[in-house]
């Protein structure tokens, strides 16, 4: 009985990664950029007189491309990430999923700021039916929720 729970637990597990392909192609919609505290708690970083949107698609044949703004798009604080020109960025190229790492690489083709395409950026994710969370860093995430 043991032997079959546990093949039953493994056959899951590989089945639940193997779905995340299938669940991370479609659209999706920025809800928040959160960091951890001091406390390892994961709070919104607000960002003073400015709210950011985006959007993030993944296709089935592996193309994807985001798009984010913000709405002072002369915020100093969001202009001095170097991705972000005048309040705004995008990229576009191919992506390609990890499930064993539960991280997707993106090969950028394009970039609003040219010295970031033609690169290859790899990020940690978490995806279910109506959440995506991207990992820009161990303490720095991106929640998107998907567009029905």
């Amino acid at each position: 009985m043991r032997i079959l729970t546990f093949m039953i637990t493994v056959f899951l597990s590989i089945n639940a990664y193997a779905n995340d392909k299938e669940l991370i192609v479609g659209a999706w919609e920025m809800v928040k950029f959160e960091v951890q505290n001091e406390q390892k708690t994961w709070e919104e970083l607000v960002i003073e007189d400015t709210t950011l949107i985006g959007s993030i698609v993944f296709t089935k044949s592996g193309i994807m491309h985001v798009q984010m703004v913000s709405s002072d798009r002369m915020n100093e604080e969001i202009n001095a990430n170097g991705e972000i020109e005048n309040g705004y960025s995008a990229y576009f190229g191919e992506y390609n999923i990890d499930t064993a790492t539960k991280t997707v690489t993106y090969n950028r083709y394009g970039h609003l700021v040219d010295k970031y395409k033609d690169v290859v950026v790899n990020r940690h994710y978490d995806v279910g039916e109506t959440h995506l969370h991207i990992y820009n860093s161990p303490g720095a995430r991106m929640i998107w929720k998907r567009v029905e």
